[in-house]
């Protein structure tokens, strides 16, 4: 069923670390971007736009001031809505480690399988203190993507089915850095089996799952 329909094609970004201050080397870099794919777009037109992680530097309001900012922009170049076109994930840069409490770092240190993970996954309590360091990324997809289409803390996942050129697609969004909490998260970034399972049930119907994290 898929022969005859058109390409789709999405553009996928990721580690854009906005920080603070704009710099003037990263706006030259970004305009140089975006001009490109102005350019590529008007003979290629791009679909979908995946953003996956590290979209801040330090999981701070004013670094997500910018990247909204650049995201509508480059929506704008692209001709697409980002309140039905944009696709964001988070990664461990995008935490804010000034949040992290005693508390949830106790939580953290008990995640040793997936029957722990699944109770924490079920105590909605626990999700939104491990929540908080994240709370910045939270609030940013609300005001970009609108408050239908936010993350919450207590889904760690989001499944978003579109149809493109006569295509349906499951957009299995997957939150790795939900227990992100050291300074060095390199191998311990961590989807839970009930976090995959839910998303890949609830894109079941789709023609094709694309999955993001």
């Amino acid at each position: 069923p898929m022969s005859n329909a058109s390409p789709v094609r999405w553009l996928q970004i990721s580690d854009l670390h906005f920080d603070d201050v704009e710099g003037w080397e990263r706006r030259a870099l970004l305009d140089a971007m975006l001009r490109h794919l102005e350019e590529f777009a008007a003979e290629h037109p791009i679909d979908l736009v995946f953003v996956t992680g590290d979209i801040a530097n330090r999981g701070r309001r004013g670094e997500y001031d910018q990247a909204h900012r650049f995201l509508n922009r480059l929506c704008e170049v692209l001709h697409l809505d980002p309140s039905t076109h944009l696709f964001v994930v988070p990664g461990n840069h995008d935490v804010d480690r000034g949040r992290i409490s005693r508390a949830a770092t106790s939580i953290l240190a008990g995640l040793n399988d997936e029957a722990a993970i699944g109770d924490t996954f079920a105590d909605e309590s626990a999700m939104r203190l491990l929540g908080t360091r994240l709370s910045e990324f939270y609030a940013f997809t609300e005001r970009l993507l609108g408050p239908a289409r936010a993350w919450h803390p207590e889904r760690p996942w989001r499944v978003d089915v579109v149809d493109v050129r006569g295509v349906s697609l499951a957009l299995l969004q997957l939150n790795s850095a939900w227990a992100s909490g050291t300074s060095d998260d390199r191998g311990n970034l961590l989807v839970g089996e009930p976090q995959a399972r839910a998303a890949l049930e609830e894109g079941a119907r789709a023609a094709l799952r694309v999955a993001l994290l």
